[in-house]
């Protein structure tokens, strides 16, 4: 937790640092910022300093209000023009345009080092432009970690491991074509139930982000942080509201924005730190590391062709991720 403290420190002191030079006559601006994390306290934390350092690299004339909402009623908001920002879920920008799928491909990145990379690549740029005819836009992303697997007592290590196993996850969504690969069962259920279902052998285990280890309850056999998934989250500003903004004001934005996605990718390693260590500490789990990542990758290579062969546009989004990791 003093890491985590600490590192909100650096945040807010780093992101609220002034914009050099004399202050200019630029129209001031008020933008209103939806926050639809409204449980995750370091990214209203990200949030509010992001807001500050607006204020400030805009010389005072960009004023960015946050305010809590759910991400339905944010996204409608946004779409008619009465909010300005907010920070929508990768699920939503899959419903919005297919080529965001490439983010799910299971194994799809061999670190998280690889994902941040592709994050703030040419390749997520073009992405963030694909929903300028609905009437905004991407600026920058937040990361939402790693998904993996957790079990009550197989310890897994290879993709025979999975073998037979039912695994329960509150996102069929993103792993289902994973786990039916590696021979186990997708068993769909909500995400409080899991415990549950684990602790009275309805399901051998879970998958989810290593953050749900600060919800689990019970005793667990191993963690495996394999990292299959690393999905981001996305904020979207309107067109409406970047064209209300100079150039120089928008240049301060979007330079305060990747700022706040730098910063927030500290908030979360040190975050799935403690989750890992509450698995441990709270749960009694065994960390399984050692696994064989190319294995699991190539196993899932049936997943990658079934997204070929489907004339899917994220498919070519995935090709181009691959490549640049070369």
């Amino acid at each position: 937790m003093k890491r985590i403290l600490a590192l909100t420190l650096c945040l807010l002191s780093l992101l609220s640092l002034a914009a050099c030079g004399a202050k200019t006559a630029e129209e001031p601006v008020s933008l209103t910022f939806a926050n639809t994390l409204p449980d995750d306290k370091y990214a209203a934390d990200a949030l509010g300093a992001f807001a500050d350092a607006v204020w400030e690299a805009t010389d005072q004339s960009v004023t960015v209000a946050v305010q809590e909402g759910d991400e339905q009623t944010a996204l409608d908001a946004l779409r008619a023009g009465t909010i300005d920002m907010t920070v929508l879920s990768y699920e939503t920008m899959c419903a919005l345009h297919e080529e965001w799928k490439a983010y799910s491909m299971p194994y799809l990145f061999p670190r998280r080092e690889e994902c941040w990379d592709a994050m703030d690549s040419e390749i997520t740029q073009a992405l963030y432009a694909l929903t300028a005819d609905e009437g905004f836009v991407g600026i920058t992303w937040l990361d939402a970690g790693a998904r993996c697997f957790y079990t009550a007592s197989k310890k897994i290590t290879e993709p025979a491991d999975l073998q037979g196993l039912r695994i329960g996850t509150a996102k069929p969504e993103l792993v289902r074509d994973l786990i039916e690969t590696m021979g186990a069962e997708c068993v769909p259920m909500d995400y409080d139930a899991i415990p549950a279902a684990i602790a009275a052998g309805e399901i051998d285990g879970a998958e989810d982000n290593v953050l749900a280890m600060f919800d689990y309850t019970g005793d667990l056999g191993y963690l495996i942080y394999d990292e299959h998934v690393r999905a981001p989250r996305v904020v979207v500003i309107s067109n409406a509201a970047l064209e209300r903004l100079s150039d120089n004001q928008r240049a301060a934005l979007r330079d305060k924005a990747f700022e706040m996605s730098e910063y927030y990718k500290a908030f979360r390693v040190g975050y799935e730190d403690e989750g890992r260590a509450e698995a441990q500490d709270e749960h009694g789990a065994e960390l399984v590391r050692k696994i064989d990542r190319e294995a699991f990758r190539a196993a899932c290579a049936p997943v990658y062709e079934a997204l070929r062969e489907s004339g899917s546009p994220a498919a070519a989004v995935v090709e181009n991720l691959l490549a640049l990791q070369n």
